[in-house]
């Protein structure tokens, strides 16, 4: 019995050794890799020294918030691209209108702006988005139905 339990002891300690760690091991990381790694940008290797240290305390980065500068602002002057991907619901008043779908009176359309820079509704055909605003695409819509 003592035997087994030796063995499985031993199994359960091999198997931690198989496997995968958190990254690299410091065995396989050569001072070529560091010194690639910094010249490419990847990060940037500071020594800490006495003369840095209340820099380096001081140091605050952008909050993740103003990294996006006014996106969803409302009223945004951002234009349509091409692969953009949209979502285009129309509401009619009727509940068995062309749109209306099961008594919601509103349909979605899932559309993404094609390699020309168009969109396709249904009963409006192909629409021009790329390069207009979604006020300018909404109106385009509007227009042809």
């Amino acid at each position: 019995m003592r035997f087994l339990s030796v063995l499985a002891a031993a199994g359960v300690l091999f198997g931690c050794s198989a496997l995968p760690g958190e990254g690299p091991a410091a065995i396989n990381i050569s001072s070529q890799d560091v010194e690639n790694s910094a010249q490419t940008g990847d990060y940037t290797v500071v020594v800490v020294e006495p003369s840095n240290i209340d820099t380096i305390k001081n140091y605050r980065p952008l909050a993740f918030a103003n990294q996006f500068h006014g996106v969803g602002s409302g009223g945004s002057s951002t234009l349509l691209g091409v692969g953009d991907t949209l979502n285009v619901t129309i509401w009619e008043a009727s509940p068995d209108g062309l749109f209306s779908s099961g008594g919601g009176g509103s349909s979605n359309i899932p559309s993404v702006v094609d390699e020309s820079g168009y969109i396709f509704v249904p009963y409006a055909g192909r629409i021009r988005a790329a390069g207009l605003s979604i006020e300018g695409l909404r109106q385009s819509v509007q227009q042809k139905l």
